[in-house]
């Protein structure tokens, strides 16, 4: 028997009108509370880390953090402390299922060893500093494993380009472009001699499934792509950890994108 978990939501998120879809969607499991609820969804803006310790002293059972800016180690270690509960991280882009489709292909494999590019076109006047963190978070993703360093080669209010370095030594490239002139969109790309995998996931407003391509030398092939609502995956996450009495490794994943970003932004 599914549990049911009241749903609350800071008032810049719940304005959006995105958790009230969301909990339409998911009405078995799900439903919408005033003031204090088991799962409460906080913005990412300045000040996240504090505004989530207060949900956890007020009794929520689990935490929904939507797209945080980078914060002190010293913040973050705070707020892991006070964490006896889940927190679920929701990055745009990072919750596309067809990510789950790259990572285990076998020409995957292979290309890792050569050049991975990860791209991201985002509105004009974007915040850059905070687009990174979730740039890295999205590569990760794709990627299967976390950065250990990172360095930018470009930065402007245009965009930038960061080269970023797994632990086994994998090279990855990340440029952002912030322009009007394409819809915002994340990619990622795998080149090899015996092919190329490329990934691009559209806006998540767009209701649209993502694209995923195979280059080999018998061609071009297009992989067929499962689609869900990209905000209904995390609150599915963030339900059954709960639910389970689970604990998540979304905070101490942001820690090592956050340490990332404020080396190359200087900017929490």
């Amino acid at each position: 028997m599914t549990v049911r978990l009241s749903v609350t939501a800071e008032p810049d998120i719940r304005e959006s009108g995105e958790v009230s879809a969301v909990i339409a969607s998911l009405s078995s499991a799900l439903w919408w509370r005033e003031g204090d609820a088991d799962l409460v969804a906080v913005s990412g803006g300045v000040g996240w880390t504090e505004r989530v310790e207060a949900h956890i002293t007020a009794g929520a059972r689990g935490i929904l953090v939507v797209e945080p800016v980078a914060v002190t180690a010293e913040q973050l270690a705070r707020v892991r402390a006070r964490c006896a509960v889940p927190v679920v991280i929701e990055w745009p882009y990072v919750v596309d299922p067809a990510l789950a489709m790259v990572v285990p292909d076998p020409l995957v494999v292979v290309a890792s060893g050569d050049l991975i590019e990860c791209r991201m076109v985002v509105p004009v006047h974007t915040q850059l500093e905070r687009t990174l963190v979730g740039h890295l978070a999205f590569a990760r993703s794709a990627l299967g494993s976390a950065f250990a360093t990172a360095r930018a080669l470009e930065w402007s209010e245009h965009g930038y380009t960061v080269l970023a370095r797994i632990a086994d030594g994998r090279r990855c490239l990340l440029t952002a472009a912030a322009t009007g002139t394409q819809p915002p969109h994340a990619a990622v790309r795998f080149v090899a001699d015996c092919g190329e995998i490329e990934l691009t996931v559209p806006e998540a407003h767009l209701g649209r499934a993502a694209r995923l391509s195979v280059e080999t030398a018998k061609g071009i092939q297009l992989v067929p792509i499962m689609y869900e609502r990209a905000h209904r995956a995390p609150w599915r996450r963030l339900h059954a950890l709960v639910a389970r009495g689970a604990k998540s490794s979304d905070l101490g994943d942001f820690g090592g994108e956050s340490s990332l970003a404020w080396g190359i932004t200087g900017t929490a």
